[in-house]
């Protein structure tokens, strides 16, 4: 994922005008996580999940998602 990331130049934007969306971050601070934590994302999400009380809220791993969710578009 690194070598994909790093082959692609960030998308410059001005401050305040437009939004460049880039799944890459999330894949940099998942390692940022892991690194810090010491514990895999799942792990650590799931822990923090659970802290939280937030009892409708998971980190689904397989293929699919549990009832109910809400549909992305």
């Amino acid at each position: 994922m690194l070598a994909i990331i790093r082959a692609h130049a960030a998308e410059a934007t001005a401050p305040n005008k437009t939004t460049a969306y880039n799944d890459g971050n999330f894949v940099l601070l998942g390692l940022v996580i892991e690194k810090v934590t010491g514990q895999t994302v799942q792990d650590h999400l799931t822990g923090l999940i659970g802290e939280l009380g937030l009892t409708s809220t998971s980190y689904p791993t397989g293929d699919t998602l549990p009832e109910p969710y809400v549909h992305g578009y």
